[in-house]
């Protein structure tokens, strides 16, 4: 198990890469975006998508996972990460994970004219895979509402509720 690692997972247009980059603001900590690794190293999502599907994506985001460091680390997961059982049990067994919870609407309204592959099944399948993937990120240890509030405040909500707290700047 990795230990003392961060986790920031939510559902497409929940704002991990931002608030992910607004903690790199405030504490001087090594911060990981799980989809930027990826295409660093295997080329566009959106590519693997189409040219190779969601299964061999999966294989390959499992196997940057594996790779990333063992601690001390905040790390933000792609929004179907948890899908992964083996992430998925990292972040369950984890006391430092953080669900950035939205309402689907307000997802929505951030993801429908973005180029996401999975986008382009349309509103109503895309709800549908938000109710399946909510389970998913319920299990996470903290959950943080995020409607209504600024990257500013969520970063340092999770920077007090972690070792971070320690860190900063």
């Amino acid at each position: 198990m990795k230990q003392n690692n961060i986790y920031l997972v939510g559902f497409m247009g929940s704002g991990k890469t931002s608030i992910l980059k607004k903690i790199k603001q405030i504490v001087n900590v090594n911060t990981i975006d799980l989809d930027e690794n990826i295409e660093k190293k295997y080329g566009s999502i959106n590519k693997i998508f189409q040219t190779k599907g969601e299964k061999y994506f999966r294989n390959i985001e499992l196997k940057t996972f594996e790779a990333l460091p063992n601690n001390d680390s905040v790390i933000a997961l792609g929004g179907g990460s948890l899908e992964v059982s083996h992430i998925l049990d990292e972040v369950k067994n984890s006391e430092l994970s953080f669900y950035l919870k939205d309402t689907f609407e307000n997802l929505w309204k951030r993801i429908s004219n973005s180029e996401r592959p999975l986008v382009k099944k349309g509103k109503e399948e895309i709800s549908e895979l938000y109710k399946l993937r909510e389970n998913l990120y319920n299990q996470s240890k903290h959950i943080i509402d995020i409607k209504n509030k600024k990257e500013k405040m969520i970063a340092e909500t999770i920077i007090q509720n972690t070792w971070l707290k320690n860190e900063a700047i």
